[in-house]
């Protein structure tokens, strides 16, 4: 019998063993306070007597801690406690594609690539924080059921991860970092690797769900090694001809030798499978990403170690058919024209639930309005009424209605959601924070006698954009620590790296927030509204109704893609460029990967974006704004 059995470690106890592996073992544990199942990974006592693995577990424990997106399971909790390194994940119950191919055997296209899409996004969501995976595969893919039994693929294990300026595949004493069967070039030869390292990865288990195998199967992991070096990607269709050959080429670019000739995200490698498939692109992933909301029954508990990369999945009973994944559920319509409120769209653009009703004054401009999504809520600021709506994703309602002055932007850390605050035509800027669990108000916080662009949390420092300047915060003075030259209206932050857009001059300026400087500046032209950076392009909507990709390194020309009428907000989720187009009632989804634009109507004046929950975040008003 386990001696921790009935224990309690750091606030939890412990109620169960789910698995056990070198580098420690894996309870079902039950947060006390919160009454919160958990899995929580104790790592073995010698281990906490390490220093350097101390010190390496904390850093990779906030690394981990620091994804948060509707594919990737969440890490509540990691310390030290009574001697014992330990950290606390989500309990998440359901089977992992590795399980899950080896026994319904391959997979169906549209099904592969619904979970492709997912992981994708997951993937995307670490590379704009600077994060690599470097062990992406199906064993680490967990397969759960929403409430409408669809599935929900989760990207787990994150014990690899490493900032894409500091990692290569081995360690310092040479040793290979990941799985052989699904590891990119780069990761034997000891190089540097980036986004396209996991995207190769990718490319591996997509092959593996249609043929339910990996790509370069060998008896022996030398055999393994020099293939992946020297040999070409398997054809998907020389073992199932009923696959299409555009296939073929998908995946041979996904896992070309050279990272330069692969796609640039997981998002163009998801686009690019779906379009291969007979007919163009499938119905995608129509299911909400919702915390907690699984299939009852079989029951899958997950521990990624930081150090060893265990993964645990005990699996009761098995899941079901083939055929249950292909459920489909109907798409509510669009709002009426004089609808205001939030709209969710899923990753193929359709509708999820139905609108959500706010309360909205009309605007005098587009830029009194805000919406983001953080601490589980999706924030809606309405500078116009000086209210701050707060809504419940899960049952899709306003769950409060905070009076707060001039909320014109929203960011989310140190346990707060903090809200720049100001008119958009003129006067100071100040910052206050919310907490999101009592729902107080901080004091506001001087930052600047111009009017706000907009507020991030980076690195632990709260950003504050004016037209003058950009003001880094102290989130726990609340002093004003350094001001920078780099007033804007717009600010999206990509990665460790802050961009800024002044509407006004006609720039587009990136700032570096450790080193506090001002690095690259680019000039736009026509008459810029936001901007989105992503696979090494920035993304810039302009009021004439089209979208500019501009390749950040300077390499190739600046390629315009034709969008809706008014293009005011622009993001970038799941492989696709979003675009609200305030003037006609529509998103524009552009494929990251290229490709023209494709419109959904959402109804009323779609004039804002936001990502998270798993879905696009769409604020829509009554009335189009003035200006």
């Amino acid at each position: 019998m386990d001696t921790h059995l009935g224990t309690i470690i750091a606030g939890y106890r412990i109620e169960s063993v789910i698995g056990r592996g070198g580098m420690g073992v894996v309870y079902l544990a039950e947060h006390l306070r919160l009454k919160r199942k958990v899995a929580l990974k104790v790592l073995a006592p010698e281990l906490a007597e390490d220093e350097r693995f101390r010190e390496r577990f904390v850093q990779e424990s906030e690394l981990a801690a620091s994804l948060q997106q509707g594919n990737i399971v969440a890490i509540y909790d990691a310390g030290e406690a009574d001697g014992l390194l330990y950290i606390a994940m989500r309990f998440v119950e359901g089977t992992d594609l590795k399980t899950l191919i080896e026994r319904e055997g391959p997979l169906e296209p549209e099904r592969a690539a619904g979970i492709l899409s997912q992981v994708a996004s997951a993937l995307d969501a670490a590379h704009a924080m600077g994060l690599i995976h470097r062990d992406v595969k199906p064993a680490n893919v967990l397969i759960a059921r929403d409430a409408d039994g669809s599935e929900h693929a989760y990207l787990t294990d994150f014990g690899l991860t490493k900032r894409a300026d500091q990692t290569t595949g081995l360690t310092k004493t040479g040793q290979f970092m990941g799985s052989v069967d699904y590891a990119a070039p780069e990761q034997f030869e000891g190089r540097p690797l980036d986004a396209r390292t996991d995207v190769y990865s990718l490319a591996c288990v997509a092959y593996e769900c249609l043929t339910g195998r990996a790509p370069f199967a060998r008896d022996r992991e030398a055999a393994v090694m020099y293939a992946h070096l020297r040999e070409p990607p398997p054809r998907v269709s020389s073992i199932r001809p009923d696959l299409p050959a555009e296939l073929d080429s998908t995946l041979a670019k996904g896992m070309a030798k050279n990272p330069e000739d692969r796609y640039r995200s997981g998002g163009g490698l998801a686009q690019a499978f779906r379009t291969a498939l007979p007919g163009g692109p499938p119905a995608k992933r129509p299911a909400r990403t919702r915390r907690g909301v699984v299939m009852a029954g079989a029951v899958v508990s997950l521990a990624a170690a930081l150090a060893g990369g265990l993964v645990v999945l005990v699996v009761a009973r098995p899941g079901p058919d083939k055929a249950a994944s292909k459920t489909a559920r109907s798409t509510p319509p669009p709002a009426p024209a004089d609808f205001g409120g939030v709209i969710e769209l899923g990753p193929d653009g359709h509708p999820k639930g139905h609108p959500i009703p706010v309360s909205l004054v009309h605007s005098d401009t587009l830029f009194e309005k805000q919406i983001a999504v953080g601490d589980g809520f999706v924030w809606v600021g309405d500078a116009t009424a000086d209210v701050v709506s707060k809504i419940n994703p899960l049952s899709q309602t306003v769950v409060s209605a905070a009076s707060i002055r001039k909320p014109l932007g929203f960011a989310f850390g140190s346990n707060r959601v903090w809200m720049s605050q100001g008119s958009p035509i003129s006067g100071s800027t100040t910052l206050i924070s919310i907490d999101p669990k009592t729902n107080s108000v901080s004091r506001p916080i001087e930052v600047g006698p111009t009017c706000c662009g907009g507020v991030a949390y980076v690195d632990g420092s709260v950003w504050v954009l004016s037209r003058g300047s950009l003001a880094r915060v102290d989130p726990a003075s609340g002093n004003v620590l350094t001001t920078i030259d780099a007033g804007g209206d717009r600010m999206v932050v990509a990665g460790h790296t802050l961009w800024v857009l002044n509407v006004v001059d006609g720039t587009l300026s990136e700032v570096d927030p450790a080193k506090q400087q001002v690095g690259a500046r680019i000039s736009l032209s026509g008459s810029p509204t936001a901007v989105a950076i992503g696979s090494g392009a920035a993304w810039v909507s302009d009021a004439g109704g089209t979208v500019a990709r501009i390749p950040l390194d300077g390499q190739g020309g600046t390629d315009t893609i034709s969008v809706g009428k008014l293009p005011n907000d622009i993001v970038i989720d799941g492989g696709v460029v979003w675009v609200a187009n305030a003037g006609e009632g529509t998103v524009s989804m552009i494929p990251e990967a290229g490709g023209a634009a494709t419109p959904v109507r959402v109804g009323g004046f779609p004039t804002h974006l936001t990502v998270g929950e798993g879905g696009v975040w769409v604020l829509v008003e009554a009335s189009l704004p003035a200006a």
